[in-house]
């Protein structure tokens, strides 16, 4: 797979390696997706091809933990339950901060409520790898512009880092002609007609954004288990979805997760972090 090691990094060597476990380390030695590579497997790679690779030589963990994340986000939004717990495990040896999130998916008897929990919970979390250092923020200490890598959990003021950009409309349907090409060429002439089905599909979830595909088990969750302590956070935060996340969900969504915080839970500190609905933008 084709990997690439940064020439210069907006940080040091130092920096990097002194974060907390919550950052990506990304230092001189890390192996990087090249934009070529990450562009085939956001594209044409399903959740089962992306684990036959991901445990090939020469990948750093970060590059490992980004192809977990990714794998499982696609094996969610395809329902594929079990491709989303093998490469669960991956996740957690790679990705520290989504370890404990992580046990709790695995353990969970709701797997779709608690994948969209954890979604919301964690902008990052997205089926599109981005290429080279991936997200990253920049603060001013009043003296200087220092550049880190984002973590996990915060989501930018640039919608298109958090959580992932949809196609639509035309877009979409050029997405998927383009998938329709490429699957047949010499690359994926060994794979059967089914698997070729399978890796067309993974261009549909272009047109579905993290709202819209998991707001409703949210809802869902929230309505049939009002006593859960969870519940008030996470409808909270898929309210803060419809308003930060790369294109969103419709407004009924937003609407809906906003009267059941508010009617439920009128008094908790999240309804009052929720004063507004969102109308989404597609």
């Amino acid at each position: 797979m084709a990997s690439l090691r940064p020439i210069a990094l907006p940080w040091t060597d130092g920096f990097a390696r002194g974060l907390p476990r919550r950052f990506n380390r990304i230092a001189s030695d890390t192996t990087l997706f090249e934009p070529v590579a990450t562009r085939v497997l956001n594209h044409h790679f399903t959740a089962t091809m992306i684990l036959d690779i991901i445990d090939s030589p020469g990948l750093s963990d970060y590059q490992r933990g980004r192809m977990a994340i990714a794998g499982w986000t696609k094996a969610m939004l395809a329902d594929d339950v079990s491709a989303a717990l093998k490469l669960s495990p991956h996740i957690r040896r790679h990705v520290p901060v989504l370890d404990p999130e992580l046990a709790l998916f695995e353990e969970s008897p709701d797997k779709r409520f608690e994948a969209a929990r954890i979604i919301f919970d964690y902008p990052a979390i997205s089926p599109w790898m981005l290429p080279g250092i991936g997200r990253i923020q920049s603060r001013y200490d009043g003296t200087r512009l220092e550049t880190r890598p984002m973590p996990d959990y915060v989501a930018d003021g640039w919608s298109g880092y958090n959580w992932w950009c949809t196609a639509y409309g035309p877009h979409a349907d050029d997405a998927r002609r383009r998938a329709d090409d490429t699957t047949r060429g010499a690359r994926f002439a060994h794979y059967s007609e089914d698997d070729l089905e399978n890796i067309r599909k993974v261009t549909d979830a272009l047109a579905t954004a993290a709202t819209t595909a998991f707001g409703p088990h949210v809802i869902r969750y929230a309505r049939e288990n009002p006593g859960d302590p969870r519940v008030p956070r996470t409808l909270h935060r898929l309210v803060f979805a419809t308003r930060h996340a790369c294109y969103t969900a419709p407004g009924d969504i937003s609407r809906a997760a906003f009267v059941l915080l508010h009617k439920h839970f009128p008094d908790s500190d999240w309804a009052k972090k929720t004063p507004y609905w969102y109308d989404g933008q597609i």
